[in-house]
């Protein structure tokens, strides 16, 4: 699967994925987050990528990639940092906790 693709079924764009309706199944919808931890990219994208990607994680639907570089934790609580919508810079980067920015 690649960057693209994945992306694409995460936010719910089956077609542009080139999938039909009806053709998801759980797997491929897993199997698409997966690959957005594995490469790393779920921690770059938009913040709600991030936190699903924790949830589902949390929940043991996926595995967490403990070779690639993990998300950045925040320093005050360590829960994970997640960048903002639409920002470019670590320090836009915000705790989904506590709020604190890098």
């Amino acid at each position: 699967m690649d960057n693209f693709t994945a992306t694409m079924i995460a936010e719910g764009q089956f077609e542009l994925a080139g999938i039909e309706d009806g053709e998801l199944t759980e797997e491929m919808y897993l199997e698409a987050w997966q690959h957005l931890v594995d490469t790393g990219l779920v921690w770059q994208l938009q913040g709600w990528f991030g936190r699903t990607a924790k949830y589902l994680i949390e929940n043991g639907k996926i595995k967490e990639n403990k070779q690639m570089n993990k998300a950045p934790q925040c320093t005050s609580c360590k829960e994970v940092l997640i960048k903002g919508d639409n920002q470019q810079h670590l320090e836009d980067t915000i705790c989904v906790v506590c709020s604190d920015h890098i």
